[in-house]
């Protein structure tokens, strides 16, 4: 490290800090989305869905808001316009992600059902 970026070498404890973090970092994103489902009866998962994506995009703007400002600054209404870019621009590529992983899931579905059907006849 010291000779190839001139920085000092990390300390034994960062390195427990950084998985600890990113470890709750994965344990909220993903505990987040299924908090909807605590909230309604065994016959309302299409309801509890609808909620949980929307709990979803208000979290992602929340985190890209946070992210763009974090990283540009903290005041003034170019900021804001900046944070508000970075919200939807998070909500974007994450719609798109959990787009792309049902469609997979959709896929794999169809597949499956049609092998099942082809072994039946």
């Amino acid at each position: 490290m010291n000779f190839h970026h001139t920085l000092p070498e990390p300390s034994g404890s960062r390195a427990f800090i950084c998985a600890l973090t990113i470890a709750l970092g994965y344990f909220v994103g993903g505990f987040v989305p299924l908090l909807p489902y605590f909230f309604v009866g065994p016959h309302e998962a299409f309801l509890a869905l609808r909620w949980s994506i929307a709990t979803m995009v208000v979290a992602l703007f929340v985190f890209g808001y946070v992210k763009t400002c974090f990283v540009a600054g903290w005041k003034g209404a170019r900021c804001i316009r900046r944070g508000v870019s970075g919200g939807v621009q998070m909500v974007l590529v994450g719609g798109i992600a959990a787009g792309s992983a049902m469609g997979l899931v959709k896929g794999f579905q169809l597949l499956a059902s049609q092998s099942s059907d082809g072994k039946d006849g």
